[in-house]
């Protein structure tokens, strides 16, 4: 799998992300884990969202041991294992071939705001502007 750029946070980092209850309610893999697993996605998710990378688990630009994460969310380790290996069988979190964990619902919604702040910048009609500039 070849590697994808990935969106860095603008210096004007939003203080909230995009949260879609009908999604939340309505995402197969995500109502296929445990309460404690949607628990921990929704602090994952807020670890997330102060990256560098958006929608990845970094910590200060590396990539977090399990004991890091279990202490910053004060979880017992057996409970942070069980409820992240849900959150990664069932699809809803990722790892790369770093072993990076993200969400890629996450970074799409990253990517996609960048692109929409380019096309902004250039007038805001995105069939007005060359698609390969943006692709």
């Amino acid at each position: 799998m070849s590697e994808k750029p990935i969106p860095k946070n603008s210096k004007t980092q939003s203080p909230s992300f995009p949260f879609y209850p009908a999604d939340w309610l309505n995402d197969i893999k995500l109502q296929s884990c445990s309460l404690g697993a949607q628990g921990l996605l929704i602090n994952l998710m807020c670890l997330m969202h102060q990256s560098k990378r958006y929608g990845y688990l970094l910590i200060n630009d590396h990539n977090p041991s399990d004991k890091e994460v279990i202490k910053l969310l004060r979880i017992h380790h057996r409970t942070y294992q069980q409820r992240l290996k849900e959150l990664l069988t069932y699809g809803v979190l990722t790892k790369d071939e770093k072993e990076i964990i993200f969400c890629n619902r996450m970074v799409k919604d990253e990517e996609l705001r960048l692109l929409r702040q380019k096309i902004g910048k250039k007038g805001g009609n995105p069939s007005l502007i060359n698609k390969d500039e943006f692709g």
